[in-house]
């Protein structure tokens, strides 16, 4: 399952990434998903399969990045604000090298699925220029039915 959400202006949805990814996948207009400089994507986890709770989630999250690479760092990021007005727990997931990858995850749930919202970047240069798009994409997300 994928959250439903659209692309911030100018991005587009890139659905043969989705696909392969399993999640809604988000690049600049012009820029390929996998070769991009940061990306954004939004993907739900089933909670029968996952962690019994939003907060545990996060510190599962944690916990795996941390495993895969020890010396990355974990920040409290400001809280980002969907749709709906609920401000969501934030976290930016630090490398240890500038070019290693940078996130910012955005953490929600929905009925049985918790759901992640994310820039990724190969760059902190990257990945900061990509939060306002970031920022803009987790305020487009709303639990509300979309009306036709």
């Amino acid at each position: 399952r994928r959250p439903i959400v659209d692309p911030p202006p100018g991005w587009v949805r890139d659905d043969g990434a989705g696909a392969h990814f399993k999640f809604n996948a988000f690049a600049k207009k012009g820029e390929d998903f996998v070769a991009a400089g940061a990306v954004l994507y939004a993907n739900a986890i089933y909670r029968k399969n996952a962690a019994p709770t939003l907060a545990d989630q996060i510190a599962a999250d944690k916990e795996r990045i941390l495993k895969s690479s020890p010396r990355s760092k974990i920040s409290e990021a400001p809280s980002t604000e969907n749709a709906d007005g609920k401000r969501l727990a934030t976290f930016m997931f630090i490398p240890e090298k500038d070019d290693e990858g940078w996130e910012t995850v955005a953490y929600d749930e929905e009925g049985d699925y918790y759901l992640r919202f994310v820039p990724s970047a190969q760059t902190r240069q990257a990945h900061d220029e990509a939060l306002p798009a970031f920022n803009a994409f987790v305020r487009g997300y709303s639990k509300a039915p979309r009306k036709p």
